[in-house]
């Protein structure tokens, strides 16, 4: 009698089997969010141009290098949807790394707020491509949530604040939506997503400090408060909305404050993939910092951007080079969970 060989799931790939098939086929989404941070700090450089007369080639030059990164990453994502469609369905399904798919949608919309200067057209197809994939994603979120409420209960959702990727990650449109002329409908994104991110920080908070102590790979997540604070800010100081704009902005900045006050017990236990997550604040918090520089000059907000803007210029690129280099040598899919086409 012969025995028959045991599987693993697609949603968990074994190592070995990982290094044998074609490199895309193994694209983890975990790379999205370094992605993401790095496109921020491009289009953070170009504000700074602006509010701070810095040199206006280094953000171009970043935005070329890192929106190429991004797009052969994203490129060779869709190439293993294409190739096997129900990967996208399990790569949402470990609790960990459910919120990195979103990311990508989210990268498309920076993506085309980068390109939008240089290619108005094709800023506008990636912006509307990036909308929809990233409602799309918010939906399967959603219905693989409700499927584990319904199996486990209100304890086995995984409360957290990677939820603000999926479920409030369109604030991430206005800038270019309102460049390219959708200045309700930007509008509608903005408002549209406060309450959900309001829900999920009072969840999130409450599920933090009721719940077991975070292990460290679970930590820097906790950054993601800052990006979420930072862009709603941002999108309300676009769209001349300067009461919401001035709370967040004080919000953003206590919450700058706090993260750097945690960062030991945030990078305790060094690199892991889930490191992604300090990228997107800090280049968000910088451009909101730019951005009050204009609205309110002669406050030093400027400054601030600049403080965390140049650090930052070294962090997110060694960030993202760390997740690339995993990425080739294959453990980055093993270690997240990633399926493979």
């Amino acid at each position: 009698m012969t025995r028959s060989r045991p599987t693993l799931p697609d949603h968990a790939p074994d190592e070995t089997a990982a290094g044998r098939v074609a490199f895309w086929r193994r694209t983890p989404p975990a790379l999205f969010p370094a992605c993401l941070g790095a496109l921020s700090l491009g289009l953070a450089w170009r504000g700074a141009g602006a509010a701070m007369d810095a040199p206006g080639w280094i953000g171009e030059l970043l935005l070329v290098v890192f929106g190429t990164v991004f797009t052969g990453i994203f490129l060779a994502f869709l190439a293993k949807i294409a190739r096997r469609p129900a990967v996208l369905l399990q790569d949402l399904t470990p609790k960990p790394m459910r919120a990195a798919a979103s990311a990508g949608s989210m990268g498309l919309m920076l993506l085309a707020a980068a390109i939008l200067p240089w290619a108005e057209a094709a800023a506008r197809w990636v912006w509307w491509a990036g909308l929809a994939l990233h409602a799309a994603c918010a939906v399967a979120v959603l219905a693989i949530m409700i499927g584990e409420w319904r199996e486990g209960g209100w304890r086995e959702l995984p409360l957290g604040p990677v939820l603000f990727l999926p479920l409030v990650g369109q604030v991430v449109a206005p800038p270019a939506g309102i460049a390219l002329g959708y200045p309700q409908l930007s509008l509608a994104l903005l408002y549209g997503s406060l309450l959900p991110a309001v829900a999920i920080a009072v969840a999130a908070l409450a599920r933090f400090l009721s719940g077991a102590p975070l292990p460290p790979p679970a930590r820097p997540a906790q950054a993601i408060y800052l990006a979420t604070t930072a862009i709603i800010a941002r999108d309300a100081a676009l769209l001349d909305h300067q009461a919401l704009f001035l709370g967040l902005f004080v919000l953003a900045l206590v919450t700058l404050v706090l993260l750097l006050l945690k960062l030991r017990w945030l990078t305790e236990g060094g690199w892991t993939p889930s490191w992604g997550a300090f990228t997107f604040p800090l280049g968000a918090c910088a451009g909101l910092c730019l951005t009050a520089e204009k609205l309110l000059p002669g406050l030093g907000a400027g400054w601030i951007g600049m403080a965390v803007l140049i650090p930052a210029t070294a962090v997110i690129p060694w960030i993202l080079g760390r997740s690339l280099a995993a990425w080739a040598s294959g453990r980055l899919a093993a270690v997240t969970g990633a399926a493979i086409a």
